[in-house]
């Protein structure tokens, strides 16, 4: 009889431990965190101008993985996930991971789409009477590099020497094959490369254009007049010698 009692009585004590180490005791904690639900909820914003596009997500686990990107945005590149709407704060990539700190249990993260606008390369012949075409579907965004293509174009009478960002040549030369950094400016106001050229002949006057007419037809005059005068003072020289 005294056996079972005692037996009893360390059961007794056994449960009441129990209870104590689990409920309020030392282990009171992760007893309660291995029952508690994280509430973590996210909020993806297209940060599109005029539009209201929004997604919502809600989970229980840490961490979180950034989801792709769910918006679309013509002329524009997407670009990444940002905690500020003008892209001041700090980057999220899709596919990375959220962490939350051990005692977060709730809550709210909101993340805004960040864009770039796209830009495509042209090829201007940038001449008169000029065959062929160059072009490039590749879209660009600032910062990406541009591979100058080689040239297709053709032009009597001239010779190929280049690509300039500029038609007269006085911005940045450029050879086939050269590498060029697109800007912030080109991705706005459009990228184009120009060809230049050397060589080229005189342009003959159009019909009814008489001012350039009598330039040419003058200067030949007297061209052969000089002649003449020469030939005369030569022949007169060696009579008289």
């Amino acid at each position: 009889m005294y056996k079972l009692r005692s037996l009893g009585k360390f059961i007794l004590f056994l449960l009441v431990f129990a209870m104590l180490v689990t409920a309020s005791g030392p282990a009171a904690p992760l007893h309660k965190e291995a029952h508690a639900l994280n509430e973590y909820y996210f909020h993806y914003y297209s940060n599109i101008p005029g539009a209201s596009g929004q997604n919502d997500y809600s989970y229980t686990r840490n961490p979180v993985r950034i989801i792709a990107n769910i918006y679309d945005y013509p002329g524009y590149r997407f670009v990444g996930w940002n905690t500020r709407p003008d892209g001041t704060g700090t980057w999220r990539q899709p596919g990375t991971n959220y962490y939350f700190a051990p005692n977060v249990r709730v809550s709210n993260v909101s993340l805004y789409a960040q864009w770039k606008k796209i830009v495509y390369a042209q090829y201007s012949a940038n001449g008169t009477n000029v065959t062929g075409t160059v072009s490039d579907a590749t879209g660009y965004i600032a910062g990406e590099t541009v591979v100058l293509q080689p040239n297709a174009y053709a032009r009597e009478n001239y010779t190929f020497s280049g690509w300039n960002t500029k038609a007269d040549g006085s911005g940045t030369p450029l050879n086939a094959g050269a590498s060029y950094i697109v800007t912030g400016e080109d991705a706005a106001n459009g990228l184009t490369f120009y060809a230049q050229w050397n060589g080229g002949t005189v342009d003959i006057p159009e019909t009814g254009d008489t001012s350039a007419a009598a330039f040419f037809i003058t200067g030949a005059l007297l061209g052969c007049a000089a002649l003449l005068t020469l030939l005369v003072l030569q022949k007169k020289k060696s009579r008289g010698g």
